[in-house]
Formats: C-alpha cells, sequence, structure tokens
C-alpha cells in the first residue's frame, strides 16, 4: 500500500541510490541536502487516517554566522513590535518533533514535553528550527523571543506522527493553558473524531491554532490539497510565500487559506546547535504564531486581556497584505501579515479633529470638507465610511453589508 506524504523531494535519486528509507541524506563539503521522496511505501494495515507527517521540504546549508533575522521575521516585521514587547506573558506551544535543549539560542525555553515515548530532544531538527522562529535568542532572533515557549513532541525523529499522539500533546495544551499553538504538521482527513473535539475545546477556550496548509501546490495546483487539521474552521490554515511575496510553488491552495508569511529558503535553528535554511509550509506556520504571540502581548498590556480567536484572526486579516485576487482567494487567502502595513514608527502620525454637526474637519490643522456632518447616537460617536476612509487615506467598501473592507 502507497502512502502520500507531505513531501517534496529536492533532488533525483540515482540507480545506484534505491528508495529504501523514507529520508535519504546526500553530502557534499560543506552542504547538505535531506531527499525526502513524494511517495513512501508503507506496511500493510497501516491506516493513514491515522498518521499525520511534517510539512516541509528541506535544503540544509551551513552557516557559521547565520543572519540576526532571517528575511522570513523581517517580512512579518516583529522588529518594529520589539520597542513594546518580544511577547513577554504569553504562553506558546509548538507540537512537533521535541527541541535540541543545547541549542545556545534556546536556552530560555519555558519547558518541554514528550507524547511520543522517544524524549524531547529533537533528532530530526525540525521542532528545533519551528521553536528558533519563534523563540531564538542568541546569534539569531525569533519573532517573540521573550514569550513562554514550549516544546510537545508529538512527532517521532522519523517526521511521522500518530494522531493520538497529536492528540495527546493538544490536551497537554489545554491542561497548561496554552495561547498559542503553532502545527507544521497535516495529513489526510483523521479516523478519530477526538482530534477535532479537543481543537473546538481549545478554540473555545480562546486558545489560537496556527496550522500549515501543507505542499502539495506544486503537484495538484489546481485542487484544494489543504491538510488536516488546518482544514477545520478553528485553525488558521497558514501559506508560504518567497523573499519577494511570490506564492511558493510548494504551497497547498484551497478555500481554507487564510494568511501568508515566508517560509520558502528561510534560515533558522537546527539540531545540534546548527544554523540551516529550510523551505514550507512548516517555516511560514511557526513565523506567523511569533506574530500572533505580539499581537496577544500587545492586547494583554494595553488592554489587560488577550483577545478572543475571533478578534485577532480579524486583526490577522487587517494586517494582511492582499496579493491575489481581490479579497479572499484559495492562494495567498487573505494576504501575507506584516505588522509593517499599520506599525511604521518612523512615518508621521495625523491628527483628526471633527465637530459634531458640521461638515468640516481638520487632517494635521488642514481644513478638509466631509460629505456627511459626525453626529451622535447612545454616546456614541459616528463618522460616514466615506469620510473615515478619506481622513485616514484608506479605501472603505462598504457595498458588501453585513461586511466592510477598508484597505490602506
Amino acid at each position: 500500500m502507497l502512502g502520500f506524504l507531505a513531501m517534496v523531494s529536492l533532488v533525483r535519486l540515482s540507480k545506484q541510490q534505491p528508495n529504501k528509507e523514507l529520508s535519504s541524506v546526500l553530502w557534499r563539503p560543506g552542504f547538505m541536502v535531506l531527499v525526502k521522496p513524494h511517495w513512501a511505501r508503507v506496511k500493510e494495515g497501516v491506516n493513514m487516517a491515522k498518521m499525520h507527517y511534517l510539512c516541509d521540504f528541506t535544503l540544509l546549508g551551513e552557516a557559521a554566522e547565520p543572519p540576526r533575522l532571517s528575511y522570513a521575521t523581517q517580512m512579518i516585521g516583529a522588529q518594529l513590535e520589539w520597542p513594546e514587547t518580544k511577547g513577554e506573558g504569553i504562553s506558546v506551544a509548538v507540537l512537533d518533533t521535541g527541541v535540541d535543549l543545547h541549542h545556545p539560542d534556546l536556552k530560555h525555553i519555558a519547558g518541554a514535553a514528550d507524547m511520543t515515548g522517544e524524549g524531547v530532544q529533537d533528532k530530526n531538527g525540525h521542532g528545533t528550527w519551528c521553536c528558533g522562529a519563534i523563540a531564538a535568542n542568541g546569534k539569531m532572533m525569533g519573532a517573540a523571543s521573550e514569550c513562554d515557549l514550549y516544546a510537545v513532541k508529538v512527532m517521532k525523529n522519523d517526521g511521522s506522527g500518530e494522531v493520538k499522539h497529536i492528540i495527546a500533546g493538544l490536551k497537554w495544551c489545554l491542561e497548561n493553558d496554552i495561547d498559542v499553538i503553532s502545527m507544521s504538521l497535516g495529513g489526510p482527513k483523521p479516523s478519530d473524531p477526538e482530534y477535532h473535539q479537543v481543537i473546538k475545546q481549545l478554540y473555545k477556550k480562546g486558545v489560537i491554532l496556527v496550522t500549515a496548509a501543507g505542499n502539495y501546490g506544486a503537484m495538484f495546483p489546481s485542487d484544494n490539497t489543504v491538510m488536516y487539521p488546518a482544514v477545520w474552521p478553528e485553525c488558521i490554515a497558514t501559506i508560504a510565500v518567497d523573499i519577494h511575496k511570490d506564492l511558493a510553488p510548494f504551497s497547498s491552495r484551497g478555500s481554507e487559506a487564510e494568511i501568508g508569511a515566508a517560509g520558502k529558503d528561510v534560515w533558522g535553528l537546527w539540531k545540534g546547535g546548527q544554523y540551516v535554511k529550510v523551505s514550507g509550509t512548516s517555516m511560514a506556520t511557526p513565523c506567523l504564531a511569533g506574530a500572533v504571540a505580539l499581537l496577544q502581548a500587545k492586547a494583554k498590556f494595553r488592554r489587560g486581556s488577550k483577545m478572543d480567536p475571533d478578534t485577532l484572526r480579524w486583526l490577522l486579516q487587517m494586517y494582511a497584505e492582499d496579493l491575489g485576487a481581490p479579497g479572499r482567494d484559495r492562494k495567498f487567502g487573505f494576504g501575507v501579515f506584516s505588522f509593517g502595513r499599520f506599525d511604521q514608527p518612523d512615518s508621521p502620525g495625523v491628527e483628526l479633529k471633527f465637530k459634531v454637526g458640521s461638515t468640516r474637519y481638520w487632517k494635521n490643522g488642514e481644513e478638509k470638507q466631509a460629505h456627511i456632518a459626525p453626529f451622535i447616537k447612545s454616546s456614541r460617536a459616528f463618522l460616514g465610511l466615506r469620510d473615515a476612509g478619506e481622513a485616514l487615506d484608506c479605501q472603505v467598501d462598504g457595498s458588501n453589508l453585513p461586511f466592510i473592507t477598508v484597505k490602506r
């Protein structure tokens, strides 16, 4: 029986290099390629609906001095938020292959838990990369380096995982009051209904679930190939783009695609204290999870409480740069997230003064004319959509009520 995995091979295996294992490693001086074939033969009787796999394909290049900030961290604009917060007070769980407990950039993590029986130490590398994208604090900096990071091992060292272990990891998050969950894994629709049930419990509790859309885009570009758990409405299906914000060819497409982040050729942490470059929606997912941690930390600092999942997802949409077809589309979702869309510290502020009952208003001291006079009702001030858009240099579209679209 053949099982289809969420992997893409980078090089073609030669006739002298038969496909004997799930992963084959080829070495060259100073460079390494990890080959993960499209197809892997599994034993008879294995139920693929009970298995999940990592959402990456990997190109490893050794870096003696990695970049302080990966371009993925810079693309989400995490550094713009650091003067205010680096994720303090927010707990983030990475459900993956564990973590390199000895990596110099991850000595400060809050804790780790193992659901597989193999121990929390990461012998794969994938989990360490994902943890680093969020919380690295050393040669490299993650998006939210001062969050409380927990590495929850639900995937085995060979990159495979059983749904029962993922469910156990999600329950651990539920019991330990985790705020944000990053899951760079996926598979076919699981046969165990408890998987979705615990996802629903987490969402109801206010936990944000950031999940990988998958890497089937290049193989089936016209099909709906988003994987579970990203298919479920409680999960944020994360797509991947490259350094130019073009859709990564491998990124899965589908109506569930929600928000994008960088996931092609991104430097990060690896097992054995290494720094490597990798690709996949696996990489975009923790980058976005780091941004979510920053948003929740800001909310907690400014108003004393975190945002509920629906509000947080609405805010992600507001920060998303619409790159595909107008509105939500099956390739980019709502677009690629960036704090830089609104939080540029060096951009000049705008002072607006409106007078109730008058169509005159002032923008940075310059008199303007509104189309509708502002008014007060039930202790609330109301301003016309068109006037609000012009005053804030935004396009406001109210033609599709009850939805209002704001573009800048």
